[in-house]
């Protein structure tokens, strides 16, 4: 048996979990309890594609803190600690337990959704899941490699917008599972951005196996950031799949012959002019109708070339506003064939405009 922390965004991450190899899933509060006919190596593989989760690791039983001969011990925990002076635990008094029986010499209490820098370099953590059970964190969520792509690009600018590099992956995950051709392929998908930017959807696809095609109204800062992910980090992100773009404005028809070869579409669009504490609500509402119609030409167009191809987006919402542009785009999408998979809000507090994700499908 496994386990996994779910993130900020729950059901955002448990659609992106649909891509791990599972034969039972349960899921209790902010934990996932699921089992795999993986080998372990395999599994864990899966589980660090997942930005959704937070740890992730094995479940094994509690052993009692009155054991003290070393036969009766756990064995995985055993050998789990095995050279570890100093382990990280959410509960104190399992930090005592394990203190006590297994000989750690110091514990540090660490929150269920955060890790500790010191524990993942030296040391191990272990969670205590209740019902008589213990979580070995096999596994954290790579901060570092999703900062390094947000925050290490050349070509950068919050007056457009960036999609976070987190939720790029997520969606990536999301529209590959959505995908016809995630069943039958062997080799890696192709996911096409059609408001590509500065190139991040491409980013995370390379970094997880699949070709990216991008294009958008003006390609030099996606192609400028590519450059540099080649020159620089190409052991992180470029494993060999191709990295494309090409200049297109999406209120125009697809024309170009490599859209009709895509397996599934992940993209973020405008999110509109800047808005601040100081910007008006009827402003909002100009700003909405410039999105509205936007969104409406981009899926008309879209249709005609590749209508079943699945489709994951973000659609801005204003905090004040929240209903000024979501329903009207989905009524479209509606009218349009499409399915509607509402994935809910993803934001911070501070946020003015958060993301609205959706997944739109369309049966042939």
């Amino acid at each position: 048996m496994y386990f996994a922390i779910l993130g900020r965004h729950p059901k955002l991450s448990l659609a992106e979990f649909a891509l791990v190899t599972t034969i039972s899933l349960r899921r209790q509060g902010e934990y996932l309890f699921f089992e795999s006919d993986l080998e372990e190596s395999a599994l864990l593989l899966q589980l660090e594609k997942l930005w959704g989760i937070v740890k992730w690791g094995k479940v094994v039983e509690k052993s009692d803190s009155k054991q003290q001969i070393s036969e009766e011990k756990n064995p995985d925990i055993v050998s789990f600690l095995a050279g570890v002076s100093i382990i990280g635990v959410n509960d104190q008094k399992l930090g005592m337990e394990i203190k006590k029986l297994y000989g750690v010499r110091r514990f540090k209490l660490v929150e269920l959704t955060s890790s500790d820098l010191e524990i993942k370099k030296d040391g191990k953590e272990l969670i205590a899941l209740g019902w008589g059970k213990i979580g070995l964190v096999l596994g954290w969520q790579d901060i570092a490699h999703f900062e390094l792509i947000d925050f290490w690009k050349p070509a950068h600018g919050m007056e457009v917008g960036m999609m976070p590099s987190k939720l790029a992956q997520m969606l990536v995950n999301i529209g590959i599972m959505k995908s016809e051709e995630w069943k039958t392929k062997s080799t890696s998908l192709t996911v096409y951005d059609p408001f590509c930017g500065f190139g991040t959807t491409g980013f995370v696809a390379n970094w997880v196996g699949h070709h990216f095609v991008g294009s958008d109204i003006s390609i030099t800062w996606a192609k400028e950031n590519a450059k540099r992910w080649k020159e620089h980090w190409q052991g992180a992100v470029d494993n060999g799949q191709l990295f494309t773009v090409f200049k297109h404005d999406v209120t125009e028809p697809f024309v170009h012959p490599v859209v009709q070869k895509v397996d599934c579409i992940v993209t973020e669009g405008w999110l509109g002019p800047v808005v601040g504490r100081k910007t008006r609500e009827p402003e909002l509402l100009v700003h909405a109708e410039k999105i509205h119609a936007l969104y409406t030409s981009f899926l008309n167009n879209l249709c005609e070339v590749v209508p079943y191809v699945p489709v994951v987006l973000t659609l801005p919402s204003y905090t004040r506003l929240p209903d000024a542009i979501f329903p009207e785009v989905v009524a479209h999408a509606v009218a349009l064939g499409y399915a509607v998979e509402d994935l809910g809000i993803y934001s911070r507090k501070w946020q003015e405009v958060c993301r609205h994700i959706v997944v739109l499908t369309r049966s042939a």
